[in-house]
């Protein structure tokens, strides 16, 4: 019975230093490289999420690239029918032949300045000055501003900028009215 005892008593302790043993090689061992597989688990997200956000920004950023590139071709062909030359010296010309086709060959057309367009690179604003004189009357300022909205449609850098109108100017040769336009055109030498 002794023996019996004794060897219960053995099989005991080695199952009670088994279980500490087990609990102990968990806890220093197995429950650390638990912990690291599931921080390691959240940074693979983490990364895996950061991967799809930057494939996503990059799609957008060359949407945008392709947007800024046939915005660039569509302002291109805007002006592929324009001189070579500066402004002053066919913008002028060009507005008092399209007056003349709509009726108002006695238009003055001046030439009045060119400022840089700081919101389109390289290109630049250059103004004219319409005037009708009295003698043509007051129809021709009608033909005129017709005219002026059909620049618009056909030039699309032309906008109208003013419009003025002097109808009881006393002097002789006095203006019926006069119309200041403004033009958005790439910059030439001059």
């Amino acid at each position: 019975m002794k023996f019996a005892h004794a060897l219960m008593l053995r099989t005991v302790l080695i199952g009670a230093v088994g279980l500490v043993g087990t609990n102990t090689l968990y806890q220093h061992w197995i429950q650390p490289l638990e912990t690291r597989q599931a921080e390691g688990a959240r940074e693979l997200a983490d990364v895996r999420e950061r991967l799809e956000s930057a494939r996503r920004e990059m799609v957008e950023i060359k949407k945008r690239e392709q947007t800024a590139t046939a915005l660039r071709q569509a302002l291109k062909s805007l002006h592929e029918n324009l001189p070579e030359a500066a402004a002053s010296h066919w913008l002028p010309t060009r507005l008092k032949m399209t007056l003349s086709r709509f009726g108002v060959a006695q238009a003055t057309v001046q030439w009045d300045k060119a400022v840089d367009e700081p919101a389109i690179p390289d290109c630049e604003r250059a103004y004219c000055r319409v005037t009708i004189p009295r003698e043509a009357g007051l129809r021709k300022v009608a033909d005129a501003l017709l005219a002026v909205a059909q620049i618009e449609q056909q030039d699309h850098f032309v906008s109208i900028q003013e419009l003025s109108f002097h109808l009881d100017t006393p002097e002789a040769g006095g203006t019926t009215g006069s119309v200041n336009l403004a033009a958005v055109v790439p910059k030439r030498n001059q």
